[in-house]
C-alpha cells in the first residue's frame, strides 16, 4: 500500500462508489483534497461530512466544519 497522498485519494474515492460506506471517508477524502491543493472540493466535502455527523458526533462535525472554513480561506 502506498500512503502517497494521490494513491490514498484514488483508494477513498473507490470506496466512496460503494453503496454502504462509512462516513469518515468523506472527510478523509476532504482532508486529502485539500492537501493536494482542491481547497474548494476539499471544503465541500468537509461540511458534507460535518452535515452527517453532527448530531450523533458534534466535536467531529465542528472540527470539519473549521476546516472547510480554513480550506475556503485558502482560496483567497
Amino acid at each position: 500500500r502506498s500512503d502517497t497522498p494521490r494513491t490514498r485519494l484514488w483508494a477513498v474515492e473507490l470506496s466512496l462508489l460503494l453503496p454502504s460506506h462509512p462516513a469518515n471517508l468523506r472527510r478523509e477524502r476532504g482532508e486529502l483534497r485539500v492537501r493536494l491543493g482542491d481547497f474548494l472540493g476539499g471544503a465541500t466535502d468537509l461540511a458534507t461530512f460535518a452535515d452527517t455527523v453532527a448530531e450523533v458526533e458534534p466535536a467531529a462535525a465542528a472540527a470539519a466544519r473549521q476546516a472547510a472554513a480554513a480550506a475556503r480561506a485558502r482560496l483567497n
